[in-house]
């Protein structure tokens, strides 16, 4: 570990430290000279947004000219689909990098850039280390534990592992205050014994997983450094053979992990709980999202300016089970409007679909042949359409069997029903009961059919 600490230390030492305000970033690319343009990005979390380009000059050096007061972070350089991270910040007034995009790891050099210098070397190290263990790890698990050279290998994992850590806690050691440290901080693992069976090793890795790291550090929410680390902690929780339900209960293991990691800093919680709101829409995992707004998301909010996923979290907190449905009335076919609340069923099921969706198609017959055996008074059905083409949907309700209200939302995914009902995709239902509160958001016909069953429909 000394010659590691030696190695980091020539690379700080050799370069001049250089303080006042971020003044400019020149990259060299001498791997190549057929990229002209290079473009530069910022990070926020795992969303990157252009702040500059340059073109490549006579010296055959991009140049760029930043601005002042530029906020500590990972930054991005990028050509194509090629790219490498580098750290500015207002502490150092010129960044001079040499680097070829295919291999940044291992071709990046630091001219002029303590940051980068630091972050780099760590890197190349922290790899070669991560290598070593994984090669080590597969012959652990496959060789037998009573033969002598086993204890050699376990020896020999553990202080790999060692190494790594001290490694980790040197670089924070010796350059607290660099933002290479703090990146740095957050690559930590749990020590694992080698003799520690496949169960146990996967115990550790999930109680673990976030000893010594400080997810409370506002400044890393300028890399994807903290959207690794979950998502890397999440892969624990994905298991190809569970059911949709199943794999939303262990998401939400994982996801009260890492936020209850976050929770000292409320810009970061807030942060991490809006990542993961987002990839729980994406994913469809209405479970998820319900158990996020009843325990993670704050219902405060007075900033105009939200964004369009803080106004989705509000609506999501309005749409919980027990809580009153949204009231609506919307035109049928004949123009006679359809209040909610005159709907007299013991139940009502609202369903948001389009004709074109090919699990709505599957849906909505398997409602019907349910519906046939109940009574009005039973269960009503309110079958929403977002079709944008009136027509279609006209020449689809006319060939179906659909025996209930149906109507469609004529602003598509911008009218006021769908809006309030909050859908993002389709098909999307709401079992009401007969007060119109929400007894279940069912997402599929195999939930919709245990719903059904458990109230006797």
């Amino acid at each position: 570990m000394k010659k590691i600490i030696a190695k980091v230390t020539i690379l700080w030492l050799a370069l001049l430290p250089l303080y006042g305000y971020a003044q400019s970033l020149t990259v060299a690319i001498p791997c190549t000279d057929t990229i002209q343009m290079l473009y530069l990005y910022d990070y926020w979390g795992e969303s990157r947004k252009l702040i500059d380009t340059a073109h490549r000059n006579n010296e055959g050096k991009f140049h760029f000219v930043l601005k002042s007061g530029l906020p500590a972070g990972l930054y991005s350089i990028q050509s194509g689909r090629q790219k490498a991270d580098i750290i500015l910040s207002d502490k150092e007034k010129r960044v001079e990098l040499s680097i070829c995009l295919n291999d940044p790891l291992h071709a990046m050099k630091s001219i002029r850039s303590q940051e980068n210098a630091i972050y780099y070397d760590f890197l190349r190290i922290n790899e070669g280390l991560w290598q070593a263990i994984g090669a080590l790890e597969n012959s652990i698990l496959r060789y037998p534990r009573n033969e002598p050279f086993f204890d050699t290998l376990a020896q020999k994992y553990q202080r790999l592992q060692e190494q790594r850590i001290e490694l980790i806690e040197d670089v924070q050691r010796l350059y607290p205050d660099s933002y290479a440290a703090k990146l740095a901080s957050v690559y930590r693992t749990p020590f694992l014994s080698a003799h520690l069976s496949n169960s146990a090793r996967s115990q550790v890795m999930r109680e673990d997983f976030f000893y010594k790291i400080n997810m409370a550090d506002t400044a890393l929410l300028r890399s994807d450094i903290y959207i690794e680390k979950a998502n890397r902690y999440m892969e624990m929780f994905m298991n190809p053979n569970a059911s949709y339900e199943e794999l939303q209960i262990e998401m939400i293991t994982a996801i009260d992990k890492i936020l209850a990691a976050s929770s000292e800093n409320e810009k970061v919680l807030n942060f991490m709980v809006e990542y993961f709101s987002a990839m729980m829409v994406e994913y469809n995992f209405v479970f998820v999202l319900d158990h996020l707004s009843e325990n993670w998301m704050s219902s405060d909010c007075d900033d105009p300016s939200e964004s369009r996923l803080q106004t989705r979290i509000k609506r999501y907190q309005n749409l919980t089970i027990g809580t009153q449905a949204p009231s609506f009335a919307v035109r049928n076919q004949e123009g006679e409007a359809i209040p909610l609340e005159k709907i007299d069923a013991e139940y009502t099921l609202i369903v948001f679909y389009a004709s074109t969706c090919s699990h709505c198609r599957q849906l909505l017959p398997k409602i019907v042949e349910r519906k046939r055996k109940l009574s009005n008074d039973q269960l009503e059905v309110i079958a929403v359409s977002i079709d944008e083409d009136e027509s279609e949907w006209e020449r689809y309700i006319s060939t179906n069997p659909f025996e209930w209200i149906n109507v469609r939302e004529a602003k598509i995914w911008d009218g006021s029903v769908v809006s309030a009902y909050n859908v993002y995709s389709t098909p999307m239902m709401f079992l009401l009961d007969k007060d119109k509160k929400i007894a279940a958001k069912p997402n599929d016909w195999s939930e919709l059919r245990k719903e059904l069953n458990k109230i006797g429909l």
